[in-house]
């Protein structure tokens, strides 16, 4: 058992890339105010690519501190989402890989809505968008514009991954590729 963790653990540290960030755990705001800050210190030299990052960070974040069927209550109604972040380099991009248990009643809204996403140019994305914007906020909290926000930031397709756990619960992976220009 030992030799097939420390083989994984080999293999990930003789990568192609460069990890930026890794964080598994509550999403709660002093961790996540502390990854942006990471964030932000690594990418001083690269403003536009920055705000970006940055960006897209907030928005995955957000995702899976809202949407986790994994919580952590602390209070009645304090509670935090429990997911993985990770921040990778590559030659010609930066990848933002986030994982997370999901409701299957959820994830079928998710699917469809970065299917839709997908499917659509620039102008598109900003067109609906805005629409997006009119309609009344979510329970969540948020105005269903994240996904849009990190597509529009990324101007890369969204990729998911689903792997089914239980009847239902799925583990949902989204990533985002941010082109170095």
């Amino acid at each position: 058992m030992i030799d097939n963790i420390n083989n994984e653990l080999f293999i990930y540290y003789k990568k192609e890339f460069k990890t930026h960030l890794s964080y598994t755990g509550p999403f709660e705001k002093k961790v996540l105010f502390s990854l942006g800050g990471l964030i932000r210190n690594n990418f001083d030299e690269y403003i536009a690519i920055k705000s970006r990052v940055f960006g897209i960070f907030v928005e995955l974040v957000e995702n899976v501190a809202h949407y986790s069927a994994e919580v952590i209550k602390l209070q009645k109604d304090i509670s935090f989402g429990i997911g993985t972040i990770v921040l990778k380099e590559y030659e010609n991009h930066y990848q933002f890989i986030t994982g997370n248990y999901v409701y299957n009643e959820v994830l079928k809204n998710i699917e469809d809505k970065c299917s839709k996403i997908n499917s659509m140019n620039r102008d598109d994305l900003r067109e609906y968008k805005r629409m997006q914007r009119r309609l009344p906020r979510s329970h969540k909290g948020g105005a269903n514009i994240g996904l849009i926000h990190i597509a529009l930031l990324s101007s890369n397709p969204l990729d998911l991954i689903i792997t089914e756990v239980i009847d239902n619960i799925s583990f949902l992976s989204i990533s985002a590729k941010i082109d170095k220009i």
